[in-house]
Order: C-alpha cells, then structure tokens, then sequence
C-alpha cells in the first residue's frame, strides 16, 4: 500500500511554516492567529534590530504587555477593552528599547502604545484600533496605519485617517493579520526593503533615500529583478515552445518541457532585448528598465501578449515624455516608457489620464504595456510598477475588476460600486490593503500573460501571440473576468 504525505500544516517549531502562503494557509483559530503572528512579528523585529547592531547589543526580550501595562489597574483596562487572542498577541510580540529610535519597518513605526491605540478613530469605540501607526511618511495629510478589527480579527492599512472611506465602504475585505506580516516580511526577504548598520548611510550614488531608521526602501532589489527576468524568460520559452508544429497541448508535458528549456545553460541562449548602445541612445538611465533589456531572453517571435510587441529603438524613442522638462521637485524620476508597444498608436482617454503630475498633460497615450514614472528618491518608489494602456476601454459592463475585487474606475470612498470604462485600470491593485499604493509589479503581468498563455486563452502562432488586442475585451465579461484579475499582494 502507497503512503500519502500529509499535506504541510503550520508549525511554531518550524520557520518555513510561519508566512501565509498557498501552502501555508491561513489557520482557523478562534479569534486572531495570536501565536503566528507574534512569530512573525518578532521575527521582523529580530531582522532589522540584528542587521542594525549585529551581535554587539543583543535585542532586549521585552514584551509589549510588559513594557506597557504595569499597573492592576491598566490591566483590568486593557483586558476589557482588548479581545483576549489580541491580548495574548501583545503579551508575545516583542518592543525594542523606549529610549531606542528604531523603526519596526519602513511603514511602519511599531506597535502602537496604549494610548494610540484610538487616537485616529472615533471616541468610544474599541472595536476598530489603529495596531501599526506608520512613519512620518509624506504621503498623506493625516497618517494613520494598520487597522485592526477586534470583532473579526481582521486588519487593512489605512494611509490617512480618511481611507476608513475606503476600508469600510462595505466591499473592501480585510485580511488576517498574519497574511499582512507576511507580506512586511516578504519585501524584506527579496530586500525590496533593506535594513542598513548602525552609523551607515547609502551611498550619495544612490541619492537621497528616505530612511527610517534602519529601513530604507529601494526602488528595486537584484532579488526582484531576477524574478521578473525569470517571469519573462517563462514567457518566451512557453511561446516559443508552442510555436512547433508537433507542440503538446496536454499541461504536465507542456510544463516538463518548459522546465527542461529553462535549465538549458545559458551560453545557448540569446540575451538582451536592446543594446547597450541604443539604451545610451535613449537615455535610458541605470535602474530597473535598462537591466531587464540589457539581461532579458531574447524571444524568436514579435509579439509577447494580444497585439504587444517587443521594443525597438524607434518605440523607445517615440516617448511624448522624452523631451519634458520636469518641475524642480521631480529630481531622479524615471519617466514612463513604453515597454511593450502596441501596433495601434492612439488611444482614446477614458476615466482620466494614465499617469498621474507631471505627466497627465498627455491624455493621447501610445497603446501597450507602460513602465510607470518613478521617483526614486520618493517615500514610496517602484521602478518596476507598469500600467497596460489599452486602444479601447473596458469596464463598464461592470466585471472587469482590480486586485482589491472593485470596479474598474469605482471610487473606492464611496459606498456604491459605480462601473466605469477605463483605459488604463486593467491588471491594477485598487486599494492595496498592505502598504501605500503604486502601481501593479511588471513580473505579477507577466506571470499571468504565461498563464493565458499556457491555458490556451491566448493562441499562439508564427509570430508569437497571435490573438488580436480585442481579446483584452473579455476581461469585462462574466467568462473571463477572473482570468484577469491578479491577487492582490505587497
């Protein structure tokens, strides 16, 4: 008789276990996950307090029970006013040193004490405190930070104290306060963020970064790169495997083939979808973009999505934004750039312009897939975020929807979901629950193109992608809406 492996289950003991993940899921507990999430909070703690001082000063093993509730009296407090698995978090989650300056993550400045607890919510209600206040960020007027619902246990950040709009419209979900720590965690394990020494700065080369000490937020990691490389290189591979004649539509030989490529040694691979030469012709500066064309698989075809081609010198050059003159503030900005081009050159605005001051003056935007600007010196830089432009819009037919499952064109601040065509909104995030917003990661696109890809949802031809750009229509019907949708992350 076969023995069946046990599926993975959570374990204390065991740290591959503690982030939420599809294999790891959420647990069904009464109340919060008070045990996972002291783990992981701790953890966060422990990471940036350890890169900081290293061996030299030990992190202090202090609760922030103990650091805070010190009396019978502010026990009997905050025991009533607390839910008893939010209790038991606090009394495990540890606090650095009061008189130590340190930052539990780059958002976030730690767990908030006794009193801040309720400073951005309405007086005399406990059910909705703010968990995680954030840095002084220049992001918003009135910052606010992690709410936590002590009723569902439940939590989703609100940047200002006006996105409880937004968090409690009645369709915006909230998340488990362990799927929200691993994703502060995630950005620090592919050093999106990344905690500098004691006494270190970034290199003047790197510009002026916020920092809050000691995070500093990159605009991107080599860790991110290489996994939207890799997410294209599964592209290219996927499609150029189905161009044979003889290619296999069943999955798993599809996939075992894909795989057997992909570990082919790299000498037998063209690399590079520009040269070094024609980038120093464009004035595409070092960062994200330059290294994904100058380190990017070469594909055999044309077309990498529905009416998307690859870039040429002449597209990288057809920018409207090329030649703009930035106000003074806009220092080390990377300028949109078109990415992946479509044949069809103008598109009709719809729901405003794509991009956001100083760029929203060019309403009459090339259709394809956009790198969007960058500030890298901002609070909250992604120089791999993208934005589909498309030639049409979708979404008034209301299925069309963002990561956060609203409308596209819905305004998150109102109580009722109003569909709106839009241009631009397809593959969004909406209303990130986890950290402020930017647009959606250029390798979450791609992942879900070799998806279409590899579904057969997209056909494949002699030049590559061989479905038309109208086939992006469906993702404003009640059949294909949801293949459109990616999930909602950091």
């Amino acid at each position: 008789m076969s023995s069946v492996n046990p599926p993975p289950v959570f374990s204390a003991d065991d740290e591959s276990t503690w982030k939420v993940s599809g294999q790891y899921p959420p647990r069904e507990v009464d109340g919060m996950d008070w045990q996972r999430c002291a783990l992981l909070h701790n953890k966060i703690l422990r990471l940036g307090w350890t890169a900081r001082y290293g061996e030299a000063i030990p992190l202090p093993a202090q609760s922030w029970w103990d650091r805070f509730i010190t009396s019978p009296t502010l026990e009997q407090t905050w025991t009533t006013r607390l839910s008893a698995s939010l209790v038991q978090f606090l009394k495990c989650a540890q606090v650095t040193p009061q008189e130590n300056e340190h930052a539990f993550h780059y958002y976030f400045s730690g767990l908030a004490y006794p009193g801040g607890f309720y400073q951005s919510k309405q007086e005399g209600e406990f059910e909705i405190l703010t968990l995680y206040p954030l840095n002084n960020l220049n992001l918003g007027g009135h910052l606010d930070g992690l709410s936590f619902n002590q009723e569902n246990h439940l939590a989703i950040l609100q940047t200002d104290i006006d996105d409880a709009n937004a968090t409690l419209n009645g369709r915006t979900d909230w998340d488990p306060l362990e799927t929200v720590l691993s994703a502060w965690l995630d950005m620090i394990e592919v050093s999106k963020i990344i905690a500098l020494p004691e006494g270190v700065e970034m290199p003047s080369s790197e510009g002026n970064r916020p920092k809050y000490n000691p995070w500093v937020l990159l605009p991107h990691s080599a860790a991110q790169l290489k996994s939207t490389l890799d997410a294209f290189a599964q592209l290219v591979v996927l499609i150029e495997i189905l161009m044979e004649p003889n290619a296999s539509a069943d999955q798993a030989l599809l996939q075992s083939e894909l795989e057997n490529r992909l570990a082919q040694s790299s000498s037998d691979v063209d690399i590079g979808l520009c040269s070094e030469q024609t980038l120093n012709e464009t004035g595409i500066p070092p960062g994200f973009l330059r290294e994904f064309l100058l380190n990017a698989r070469k594909p055999k075809f044309k077309y990498v999505a529905p009416g998307l081609t690859l870039p040429s010198p002449e597209t990288l050059l057809s920018t409207p934004f090329k030649n703009m003159t930035l106000p003074f503030q806009f220092g080390d900005h990377m300028l949109p750039i078109p990415l992946f081009p479509s044949d069809i050159h103008r598109t009709t605005p719809a729901n405003g312009p794509p991009f956001g001051f100083p760029f929203d003056k060019e309403t009459y935007l090339p259709a394809g897939l956009w790198l969007s600007p960058c500030d890298r010196n901002g609070e909250n830089p992604f120089e791999d975020s993208c934005r589909l432009v498309l030639p049409f819009a979708v979404g008034r037919n209301g299925w069309a929807v963002t990561s956060d499952g609203d409308a596209l064109g819905s305004n998150p601040y109102s109580k009722t979901m109003e569909a709106r065509d839009c241009v631009s909104e397809l593959y969004q995030q909406g209303y990130n629950h986890f950290i402020p917003a930017h647009d959606v990661r250029l390798e979450d696109v791609l992942r879900n193109w070799t998806a279409m890809v590899g579904a057969g949802e997209w056909k494949v031809g002699a030049d590559g992608v061989q479905s038309e750009i109208e086939i992006f229509r469906d993702a404003d019907t009640e059949e294909g809406w949801f293949k459109y949708q990616i999930e909602a992350n950091w």
